[in-house]
């Protein structure tokens, strides 16, 4: 009784800050580690129209890595691969969530409480903005999403 009274707090809680979510795709791009390179990949599915949606990248060695979240997976994928890169896609979640002090700390909270493991995660929004994006890998997306749905 005191499990599902505690899950019920937990609802509530969630219900007031927790927007929408969902599963969606991230497309990982490995590249040479040349300056421009970002904004190549930038250009090429602008001026197709893609919308990017979010995109966190980084240096190992001598590659780049680019995540990209976009607004249509299924074409990103296939200019990439028209254009002589190697895209990779997975499943993550996309958390639209309240932008307030505390939110990364209540989600972080919630899976480490359902022992769901944090692979990578990176979340935008502007300083004026009522809501932000959270991209997140986890050890259980299928279990998470639920979890936060809740």
């Amino acid at each position: 009784e005191i499990y599902s009274l505690i899950r019920e707090t937990q609802k509530k809680r969630r219900d007031h800050l927790m927007t929408n979510i969902r599963i969606g795709k991230q497309i990982t791009v490995k590249v040479r580690d040349d300056i421009g390179v970002l904004a190549q990949l930038a250009r090429l599915v602008g001026d197709r129209g893609v919308n990017l949606l979010a995109t966190s990248n980084w240096v190992e060695g001598e590659m780049g890595v680019i995540n990209l979240i976009t607004d249509d997976h299924t074409r990103t994928v296939e200019l990439l691969q028209s254009h002589g890169y190697a895209p990779v896609s997975k499943d993550v979640l996309l958390l639209r969530c309240a932008h307030k002090p505390g939110m990364l700390k209540h989600v972080t909270g919630l899976l480490a409480d359902d022992d769901i493991g944090i692979r990578q995660l990176y979340a935008t929004a502007t300083s004026d903005a009522d809501v932000c994006l959270m991209v997140i890998d986890s050890s259980h997306n299928d279990r998470a999403l639920v979890l936060l749905q809740d």
